[in-house]
């Protein structure tokens, strides 16, 4: 990915991290001020500010906002793939439907690995009990968590469950690289984080051991 010759004032181009993407959110804004823009499509002045001044990507639910706005199309605004959109995308467009974004685990934290899948807004308040837009998908690498989960499969995350109140799957962030582990309590403080594959060994971890929560997986699948 090139970094653009002008980035914003004050901005490392370390810290840039998506310009092509800004790129072509600078096509859809078009003359308006970026933030006067951005607050009529219904994003804040602190989100906006961390997409246009340091190259991150929206979340889910503000893609769907800009989508619901502009009629523009994800793909191509995630991607560069295809074309802009707008008039029949925005006449064609399906209100019940809401773009997750599409990860990729791995060192350095997830990152855009395909744009985007979309789900009906009604399967995740009925079955998942969450706001769409704490949602995203990562692709699952590697065999740890074999035969539950294969190299290839989906997870569905839920980034607001960032506690551990049952066991169950969770994304772990440790030294910048994310994994899938099954998590039990084992004391106040004290957690077991295991693969369901056995040649993996399970290890132990506090708040004080460098480890975040990301989510808790909530439904998993594979393409056919």
């Amino acid at each position: 990915m090139s970094i653009p010759r002008r980035l914003p004032k004050g901005v490392p181009r370390a810290h840039f991290r998506y310009p092509e993407f800004r790129g072509r959110l600078r096509q859809i804004i078009g003359t308006d001020q970026p933030f006067a823009w951005a607050k009529r499509v219904g994003i804040s002045k602190g989100a906006f500010t961390r997409i246009w001044k340091q190259g991150t990507i929206p979340t889910a639910q503000l893609l769907f906002r800009i989508k619901q706005a502009t009629g523009v199309s994800l793909d191509w605004l995630l991607t560069g793939d295809g074309r802009p959109g707008g008039g029949e995308a925005a006449r064609g467009h399906d209100d019940r439907l809401i773009p997750l974004p599409v990860l990729t685990l791995g060192r350095g934290g997830p990152r855009l690995d395909g744009g985007f899948l979309a789900l009906r807004r009604d399967f995740a308040a009925r079955h998942l009990g969450t706001d769409p837009g704490q949602l995203a998908i990562l692709w699952v690498r590697g065999d740890a968590m074999s035969p539950t989960l294969e190299d290839g499969d989906m997870a569905m995350v839920n980034r607001r469950q960032r506690s551990i109140a049952q066991e169950g799957l969770y994304v772990l962030r440790q030294d910048g690289t994310l994994r899938i582990v099954r998590v039990q309590r084992i004391s106040r403080g004290r957690f077991q984080a295991s693969s369901d594959n056995p040649r993996y060994k399970p290890f132990v971890f506090t708040a004080r051991n460098r480890v975040s929560i990301v989510g808790r997986v909530v439904c998993a699948g594979k393409l056919v």
